[in-house]
């Protein structure tokens, strides 16, 4: 179920865009109450806004999603300001931030967090995780680890 589906997909794009907002929503069986972002994969331009979120294979719920995955980006991003949840099959409800993963760019400002193949439940999930980056950060806030076990599971 959709309730708010506004924004863009822009896969395999090699111009320049100045400004992204919205969201790619590929295959998921849950229930989304609000998607507001962008999914920006393996592009080769230059990003200077991006603001959204991309929501793939997910099977949990997820009651408010509003950033931004960037995966596999050659180019330069100034801001990125959202999350990517993939994989997930716990229940979110407030997921704010930003997955950075194999990206050869240079990211000024990184605010969020990702959170990936985590089978537990998170209510509130706000900083950022890095993993495997190869370009430059300015800005990290917090640190995540990218596994994440519910108590139940132990």
């Amino acid at each position: 179920h959709f309730h708010f589906g506004r924004c863009v997909d822009v896969n395999n794009n090699l111009g320049h865009f100045h400004t992204v907002r919205c969201v790619d929503v590929n295959n998921n069986l849950g229930h989304f109450h609000t998607v507001r972002c962008v999914d920006v994969n393996n592009n080769l331009g230059h990003f200077h806004t991006v603001r959204c979120v991309d929501v793939n294979n997910n099977l949990g719920h997820f009651h408010t999603v509003r950033c931004v995955d960037v995966n596999n980006n050659l180019g330069h991003f100034h801001t990125v300001r959202c999350v990517d949840v993939n994989n997930n099959l716990g229940h979110f409800h407030t997921v704010r931030c930003v997955d950075v993963n194999n990206n050869l760019g240079h990211f000024h400002t990184v605010r969020c967090v990702d959170v990936n193949n985590n089978l537990g439940h998170f209510h509130t999930v706000r900083c950022v995780d890095v993993n495997n980056n190869l370009g430059h950060f300015h800005t990290l806030s917090v640190l995540m680890l990218t596994i994440i076990l519910d108590t139940f599971t132990l």
